[in-house]
């Protein structure tokens, strides 16, 4: 599900027809792909009524976290990298909450025993 491609088309969209995106957005059980809709909608909307959204997507991010504790590593790692699942931008994450997760890969690319 790639739906960030289509985010620019979004913006042009009436009120309502964002209100029905993100009723559908979050009608998707799979937490992966409810993350990936909230992170392509998320841009739509602004000020104070970001912060629901944002919200929204960040309690389907740490379930998809929650969901890949235990898995192999490198599952982990895919997570991170699939930017249009995990965006620093949709969390609020600054530069320097940026920098401590990067700094956490490179200490598990280098440090884990991969089995």
């Amino acid at each position: 599900m790639y739906v960030s491609n289509i985010v620019d088309s979004f913006a042009q969209l009436p009120i309502q027809a964002l209100v029905e995106g993100l009723a559908a957005a979050l009608a998707i059980e799979n937490e992966k792909h409810r993350a990936e809709a909230l992170a392509a909608l998320l841009p739509c909307f602004a000020g104070v009524a970001a912060q629901p959204v944002r919200k929204d997507y960040q309690a389907a991010i740490l379930a998809v976290l929650r969901a890949v504790e235990n898995k192999r590593g490198t599952e982990v790692l895919d997570l991170l990298a699939d930017k249009n699942v995990f965006t620093p931008d949709a969390l609020g994450l600054n530069l320097a909450a940026v920098a401590r997760i990067a700094e956490a890969v490179l200490d598990v690319c280098r440090r884990w025993e991969w089995l």
